[in-house]
């Protein structure tokens, strides 16, 4: 399990325990599971899909830092994203 934490300067935007993050970055698609190596990356304008239990939380953001370390992924954001929270499905696994 990984626990999560989405920043921006004036809030916590979400906090909590995932199965996965998934974005897309200059280098392409990639997706951070338990035991991931560590890592950071850039990503922008693009979705970053948090997978927690039986809903799928997705933010956009103009532009995002996402650290990855020791099942901890911190995503740091400069402005509030846009976001849209649902329930899973097979298209989205």
């Amino acid at each position: 399990m990984l626990h999560v934490k989405i920043l921006i300067p004036e809030a916590i935007v979400w906090e909590g325990d995932a199965s996965a993050v998934s974005s897309k970055n200059a280098e392409g698609p990639f997706d951070i599971l338990p035991e991931h190596a560590n890592f950071i990356t850039l990503v922008a304008g693009t979705p970053v899909r948090v997978f927690s239990g039986e809903t799928l939380h997705e933010y956009t953001f103009d532009k995002a830092v996402i650290f990855a370390h020791e099942n901890t992924v911190s995503i740091f954001a400069n402005i509030a994203p846009t976001v849209s929270t649902r329930k899973k499905d097979a298209k989205t696994t």
